[in-house]
């Protein structure tokens, strides 16, 4: 079993941003990161 990845916060504004900025699809950036897209949607 995979242990779990874990952002730390400036990782995860460079993810958010790919998608809110660059206007890359959710799908994308979630599987360049090896998450699902519910991940993003969902993060604190």
């Amino acid at each position: 079993m995979d242990a779990r990845k874990r952002f730390t916060p400036e990782e995860k504004v460079k993810i958010l941003r790919e998608v809110v900025e660059d206007g890359k699809s959710v799908s994308s950036v979630a599987e360049g990161y090896g998450l699902h897209p519910n991940n993003i949607f969902n993060c604190d």
